[in-house]
């Protein structure tokens, strides 16, 4: 028996021969999103969707939502990370317009490595060369944290872009053909938050949020927004983070930002009923 048949003879054995059915079975994520603490940290990531009354409610009754992810979104999220390692690696980094840490693909030389103070300080643009001869090189998203609202997070890049000051966020967004008329008008709100939580960790004064469209091809595939820093949005993000620190320790809910509970937020809310008893 040749090793054709012998493996053709295996799956038929151990399987039904689609590798969609073995995606769709294993690439799903059960998870768990454990209460707050005192101790804990938010990702500012999650800061656009927040509501502070579920979270301190979920902190207070100690209660562990589920956060599973079935195949299909974690499909969606891989080819978000592959997007961004793209916009990063292969296009705007090999433009010398993106700024930050890079790290020799042969030795493992980190240049413009992060380090307190100013990004201006530190960041860089892509090497042309290492020290070692090698040109490939790979982009290391910053990191920041805030010990005083106790928030964490990564921004995509820093721009530095002609005829714009300074340093600029930078935040890549895939979009699918459901949200594309909205998003050539105008960003998602959230993500417009989630552009001025990296503008507060950095202190720049502008951000760029770039969709890529995956229903197009093309230049066509890209939208362009620019965002101005806006203190008021900013001081909202502090403020609302603040509130869920402080029910915490003090025992005291928030505002509730649901008007009523037959909204699609209260719908999928896990404390809903406790939200509105209270």
């Amino acid at each position: 028996m040749g090793l054709a048949d012998l493996l053709s003879e295996t799956s038929a054995r151990t399987g039904s021969g689609s590798l969609v059915e073995i995606i769709e079975k294993q690439f799903a994520r059960d998870g768990k999103k454990p209460p707050l603490t005192n101790t804990s940290y938010v990702r500012a990531s999650s800061v656009p969707n927040l509501c502070p009354r579920e979270e301190v409610l979920c902190a207070l009754e100690g209660i562990t939502r589920p956060d599973d992810v079935d195949a299909g979104l974690n499909l969606t999220f891989l080819h978000g990370t592959a997007l961004h390692w793209a916009v990063q690696n292969q296009l705007l980094g090999q433009m010398g317009i993106l700024y930050g840490t890079w790290k020799c693909e042969r030795c493992l030389a980190l240049y413009g490595e992060q380090r307190e103070g100013r990004a201006e300080d530190w960041a860089v643009p892509m090497p042309k060369e290492c020290k070692c001869g090698a040109r490939e090189f790979t982009y290391k998203e910053a990191s920041f944290v805030d010990h005083d609202l106790r928030m964490t997070g990564h921004s995509d890049g820093f721009l530095v872009i002609p005829g714009l000051p300074g340093m600029g966020i930078l935040e890549v967004k895939s979009i699918g053909s459901r949200y594309a008329k909205e998003i050539k008008v105008a960003p998602q709100i959230a993500h417009i938050i989630q552009a001025h939580v990296y503008m507060m960790f950095t202190g720049f004064r502008w951000a760029k949020i770039l969709y890529w469209q995956k229903a197009e091809s093309g230049i066509n595939s890209l939208v362009e927004h620019h965002i101005d820093r806006d203190e008021e949005t900013i001081r909202r993000v502090q403020d609302t983070i603040r509130s869920i620190w402080a029910g915490v320790a003090l025992k005291t809910l928030p505002e509730r930002i649901c008007a009523t509970d037959s909204c699609s937020k209260a719908k999928a809310c896990p404390v809903s009923t406790k939200c509105f008893a209270a």
